[in-house]
């Protein structure tokens, strides 16, 4: 029997937002301020009304879907609005005086408005008062019925000079399927015709600029009347028929409710009470209660905070993201402090800062951007300030920094220095008293490390750090603080790569050295191979060391950092120019950002390669003296633009820019550690990875290693059993490999099948990667923690995601879903279709193959009555993900929604949709039928009892 759940998305809405205040208010591109306007939020938190006294106009802003915070102002940008300001009150209160609103339909395309009070007090009431109607995230999940009240509520707000209803904003919600003339005699019907004549316009189209409602008249019950007037609920009535032939429709829609619930909700839903005195629901009333909060098409429980939170860290799935600084593409993109924000407040629990050294104007402060990618910079004290501010304003759950750091150790100590102080208290600078950094030790729990963030850093080994820390304190400063020597001896559980491919600030200059000086480095050979084998395995995968070249420098005196290429891809015709002045017999030049591509005559080559790397070498030998491929790379020039740079040299297409970063591996992040920040490393302390057999004999649970997703698919290719095992005791991080120029994102599910904490993606992108990862995290309380199955976190169970056999102890289900009809797809008259998709293990996974008929010219009401989409065996329910998803007749998404299995109803719903980015769409929706029931393999499917007992009896042995 279903157990009846009180479901309220209403927020707590203080007196004062809703009596309203009268506000002074700009945004960016103001050039002057609008004073006096009257501000006010709906009693329902849905809008925030401006009503300026001049003009008699309203204005209405959505609150709870596209505002992302408030928070305390900033001075203007603007002389002229600053000038106002301080007109107004003292220049040293416009701050404190000022909520700071960003919204915007993703969260990389956002806006800023300021409202200015006359009252500090008042803009902290408002400011707290905003903020506690956008951390309520049930609002995510009102029903139906609820969506249309909140477009009622729009059209109501939205009035004009003459505070009335514009009738033409009623006749465009229907727009998709239904024409003007239509609309407008259902509203005369309704006796909703306006207090004005319509005009009739050229070509038979009929305008209603003119045409006006009185809001007295409009109540939500005509507004739903007009809706069934105008798209009549044909679908449900249907179904209500059929469900009512030879009996009561109760006992057929709610088969799993007691007798004193049933009655419940008849008297609820229905109007009739001869219907409520005769225990019986009329169709209306059906209708009423499919599109109702009681029938949602998830467990509503599940969006609040409802798992076990007191488990080891590893034992949770944990939202994270990828080059969180990064607003667009991979090269040559933005850096942003603001997006820290807004990834943040979106429910991520794990963010990745790419700290560098500073260069020019910058230089002797640590910044973060992409390394050699031209990408632009942010400061790194900037970045923690909005880490500080927004850390824990909708989660108070443990947020991970994960550093990739470059910087010299004069900026690490900055580093840690700027943690210690902005961050404060919330800093985990220490492991607890009882879990103390030992084998053996479990990691702490979500909840013992609440409002708390954990700085992930390599780390020096113990005795290293404590001398040098003690010479810190000492002395103030270490020996050789900047020098490029880094003792590999010094650093715990990393390996220095005989290969460094990087950028000029992640190393210090290399100088290159004659070529026959190299005959002491020729005991080392094959250690290149050998090495990146081991730090490496994709390489070994890809055979990508059989493409590289051997390396030496046309000129000995020039300080390079060498970087490589296949010479099958320097080679190409594509990449040779001659750089003016230049003689032929010269190495055309190639350059891509701050990269110089050198391509040189071919020659024979020794076979044997011997790299060292040394504080002033980094060399290599060719037997006839001849030069190979190479690419060098001069001290980059950060505040020069891509197009001086780039001056007379050929011109990359997309399509090429990507087949270079297919090869280009990124800098590895420096050894050389400063103490401090060194220190402050505990829980989330990055290793190299030498293999699941040595972490476990190793046993230690704050170990953790990042894996790109490359490296990551062929550890799970080869070893899934064992990864999984490894993700039971200590954490893992998947990143996206960095050919990902465009920043689309890997598939997450493939790693979490696998029990992977932190996949990391690109939040910017809002593709159907990005899609999953929200529609997973939304389920216990959008707080970012997710509780991993129980054969994933037990030591005792063993688990391959590669089996299509049924996991112990765990019942496969069967799903079907029956897409009956859609509602306000599209405000056009467009064709439209609906896709299915199951997303889970391998042997779960079902894509493009279930599609509906495509509804012509029906943007607003198209019913497909398609056959059902059959997901015959879903072996693991619980890590399982529905996706549907609607499209235009050209391919174009209309919207979305991804559905755990794991929580999902069954029967018929009402299933609101989503914009690409996740964001809630007010109207569109789908009405669908879904069953879920135990798979039962055919040979029993008559005997689905007998089935079941042999499955206990099978798990009780």
């Amino acid at each position: 029997m279903a157990k009846e759940y009180q479901f309220s998305w209403k927020p707590n809405i203080s007196d004062a937002l809703l009596k309203g205040y009268e506000f002074d208010k700009y945004d960016d591109e103001s050039i002057c301020l609008e004073c006096s306007t009257f501000l006010r939020v709906d009693e329902y938190g849905f809008f925030c009304t401006g009503h300026q006294k001049k003009g008699k106009i309203h204005q209405c802003s959505t609150l709870s879907w596209s505002v992302w915070e408030a928070r305390r102002g900033t001075l203007p940008k603007d002389g002229r609005v600053m000038f106002e300001l301080e007109q107004h009150g003292p220049r040293e209160t416009i701050e404190d005086r000022t909520i700071w609103l960003t919204y915007g339909p993703d969260l990389v395309s956002v806006s800023n408005y300021y409202l200015v009070a006359e009252d500090i007090e008042i803009a902290k009431i408002w400011r707290n008062g905003l903020n506690e109607i956008l951390r309520t995230s049930k609002m995510r999940h009102i029903s139906y019925t609820t969506s249309l009240m909140k477009n009622w509520r729009y059209l109501c707000l939205c009035l004009n000079e003459h505070q009335k209803i514009p009738i033409r904003n009623i006749v465009k919600i229907f727009s998709g399927g239904k024409t003007d003339r239509m609309v407008q005699k259902c509203l005369s019907d309704l006796g909703l015709s306006g207090n004005k004549a319509c005009i009739l316009m050229s070509f038979k189209k009929i305008k209603f600029e003119h045409d006006e409602l009185d809001v007295e008249l409009f109540t939500f019950d005509k507004y739903l009347r007009l809706y069934y007037k105008i798209c009549p609920r044909s679908d449900v009535q249907e179904l209500f028929v059929k469900l009512t032939e030879g009996s009561s429709v109760e006992r057929n829609i709610v088969p799993i409710f007691d007798d004193k619930r049933v009655l419940n909700l008849i008297s609820k839903y229905e109007s009739d009470e001869n219907y409520i005195n005769n225990g019986k629901m009329s169709g209306d009333a059906f209708l009423r209660f499919l599109m109702s909060d009681e029938n949602a098409p998830i467990f509503l429980d599940r969006v609040e905070l409802y798992q076990d939170m007191d488990q080891p860290l590893c034992h949770y799935y944990i939202n994270s993201s990828h080059n969180t600084y990064l607003t667009g593409r991979q090269y040559g993109g933005k850096s942003s402090t603001e997006i820290y924000r807004q990834v943040l407040l979106s429910g991520c629990r794990c963010i990745e800062l790419d700290c560098w050294d500073g260069t020019g104007e910058n230089k002797g402060e640590p910044i973060i951007t992409h390394g050699k990618a031209m990408c632009t910079d942010v400061f790194f004290k900037d970045v923690l300030y909005q880490i500080r501010d927004t850390a824990f304003a909708r989660s108070d759950f443990p947020v991970i920094l994960s550093f990739e750091n470059h910087c010299s150790r004069s900026n690490q100590l900055k580093m840690a220095k700027y943690c210690m102080d902005i961050l404060g208290d919330m800093l985990l600078s220490k492991p607890l008293d009882d879990y103390p950094l030992e084998p053996g030790v479990p990691l702490p729990s979500p909840n013992r490390l609440k409002r708390k963030i954990l700085i992930k850093n390599k780390r020096l080994k113990s005795d290293i750090e404590k001398l040098q820390m003690e010479q810190f304190l000492r002395e103030g400063k270490l020996d050789g603080e900047d020098e490029p020597v880094e003792n590999p001896e010094a650093f715990v559980g990393e390996e220095i790569s005989a290969l460094t491919v990087g950028d000029q600030r992640a190393h210090p200059e290399v100088e290159v050295c004659d070529a026959h000086s190299t005959s002491a480095l020729d005991a080392n050979d094959g250690a290149l191979l050998r090495d990146l084998d081991e730090a490496h395995p994709e390489f070994k995968q890809t055979n990508f060391i059989s493409k590289l070249k051997p390396l030496v420098a046309k000129k000995p005196q020039a300080l390079f950092t060498f970087h490589f290429l296949p010479a099958d891809l320097l080679l190409s015709s594509k990449f040779h120019f001659e750089l003016h002045g230049v003689s032929g017999s010269e190495s055309p030049l190639h350059i891509v950002g701050n990269v110089a591509l050198p391509i040189f005559p071919s020659s024979s080559f020794r076979n044997k390669r011997s790299f060292r790397r040394t504080s002033r070498v980094a060399e290599c030998e060719s037997s006839g003296g001849s030069l190979s491929a190479a690419l060098l790379d001069p001290q980059p020039q950060r505040h020069l633009s891509t197009r001086q740079k780039n001056k007379k040299a050929q011109q990359l297409t997309k399509e090429e820019e990507e087949r270079i970063f297919a090869e280009y591996h990124y800098t590895g992040a420096t050894t050389n550690i400063h103490p401090l920040l060194s220190s402050l490393v505990n829980y989330t302390h990055p290793v190299k990875f030498s293999g699941f057999d040595v972490a476990e004999a190793n046993n230690l649970h704050f170990h953790m290693s990042s894996f790109s997703e490359s490296t990551g698919l062929g550890y799970l290719k080869q070893s899934a059993p064992e990864f999984v095992n490894y993700n039971k005791r200590q954490l893992c991080r998947i990143y996206p490999k960095g050919a990902r120029v465009d920043s689309s994102n890997f598939l997450p599910q493939i790693f979490w099948n696998a029990g992977c904490q932190m996949v990391a993606l690109n939040f910017q992108t809002p593709d159907i990667s990005m899609q999953l990862n929200q529609g997973k995290f939304q389920y216990n309380g959008g707080c970012g923690y997710l509780l991993k199955p129980d054969f994933m976190r037990r030591p005792d169970r063993s688990f391959d995601p590669f089996s299509e056999s049924p996991v112990d102890g765990v019942i496969a289900a069967h799903c079907t879903v029956k897409v009956i009809s859609g509602h306000f797809l599209c405000d056009r008259k467009v064709g439209t279709y609906v896709e299915a998709e199951m997303y889970g293990l391998p042997t779960d996974t079902i894509r493009k193959e279930h599609r509906t008929r495509t509804v012509p010219a029906n943007g607003l009401n198209p019913v497909y009555n398609s056959d059902p989409f059959v997901f015959r065996k879903v072996v693991l329910p619980e890590l399982a993900l529905l996706r549907l998803a609607v499209y235009d007749e050209n391919g174009k998404q209309l919207g979305q929604r991804i559905l755990p299995l794991d929580g999902l109803q069954a029967g018929y719903r009402h299933i609101t949709l989503r914009t690409e980015s996740n964001m809630p769409m007010v109207l569109p929706c789908l009405f669908v039928r879904i069953v879920i029931k135990t798979y039962v393999p055919d040979e029993l499917s008559g005997k689905p009892i007998n089935f079941l007992c042999l499955f206990i009896q099978e798990h009780m042995k």
